[in-house]
């Protein structure tokens, strides 16, 4: 993936979630543009604190470009589209999946 196209899906407004699978099996969330950062080779995602109402960032990982394997949208007009799960992760859920690579 070129760092413009993913610029572009970070500052759509509005903007939707969307899920980052790896080459390596990692799945990604970004639901929340403001603690994401892209670079030439790599994206930096904002892992958010967790249960907080104006989400902030108190760890980050650094993803190589180069593993990205797809993206795709998270949100469906009804709500998010989460492998049947009728209810919006919260950030703590969102930040132990992509810990735990689920």
């Amino acid at each position: 993936m070129k760092p413009e196209e993913l610029y572009h899906m970070l500052h759509k407004r509005p903007f939707e979630p969307f899920r980052i699978h790896l080459t390596d099996g990692r799945v990604f969330d970004i639901r929340y543009p403001a603690l994401n950062l892209v670079g030439v080779s790599y994206l930096i995602i904002g892992i958010p604190i967790p249960n907080d109402p104006d989400p902030v960032s108190d760890q980050f990982i650094k993803v190589p470009l180069s593993l990205f394997d797809s993206l795709s949208l998270c949100c469906t007009l009804r709500g998010w589209n989460r492998l049947n799960d009728e209810r919006p992760p919260t950030p703590f859920e969102d930040s132990a999946r992509a810990t735990r690579g689920v």
